[in-house]
């Protein structure tokens, strides 16, 4: 669904505030959790969002909570450089060697990536006719720390949250 559970969001502003971004990169933007949640935050940060579903646009606002809006599969485009990006409940809905090759590109895209995602058995299909919402692999703790680069976490009992390093370019 576009929404996400609350678990971890508290942390994740918390390492919002103390990265203190001026540029962040919003992947799978949703009804806009993450936009709704930095701009009392972070005011004055560019956010710019990527959403593989273009409905979403008008349904939730995303034109006003964005500066910039890009509408397209994340695995088609290249990205753009920023200090932030964040994978907000996204790795799930892609097949495991798609997550894996955008963990990297989005880890050389950014200074720093953000992640939240289910870490436990979270099964959800098509929503609101949307098939992109559809969870294609499930994820666990260690399987993410296997992805690299992460550096800080905290975990609950559904959503790990994780933060993870630049990775500079071969």
């Amino acid at each position: 669904m576009p929404y996400s559970s609350d678990e971890g969001k508290a942390w994740l502003a918390g390492r919002l505030i103390a990265l203190a971004p001026r540029t962040v990169l919003d992947i799978g933007t949703g009804w806009g959790t993450y936009a709704r949640l930095l701009r009392p935050l972070l005011p004055g940060c560019h956010i710019t969002g990527i959403e593989v579903h273009e409905p979403y646009v008008e349904r939730f606002g995303l034109g006003d909570l964005y500066d910039e809006l890009i509408i397209a599969d994340v695995r088609e485009i290249e990205l753009p450089a920023t200090e932030v990006a964040i994978l907000g409940d996204i790795l799930e809905h892609l097949p495991l060697p798609d997550a894996v090759t955008l963990w990297d590109r989005v880890r050389r895209a950014a200074r720093t990536t953000l992640a939240s995602l289910p870490i436990v058995e979270y099964p959800q299909g098509s929503c609101e006719c949307n098939v992109h919402e559809t969870h294609l692999h499930t994820w666990d703790h260690d399987q993410v720390l296997g992805l690299g680069g992460v550096v800080a976490h905290q975990t609950g009992h559904q959503i790990g949250v994780y933060e993870a390093s630049h990775l500079e370019t071969p």
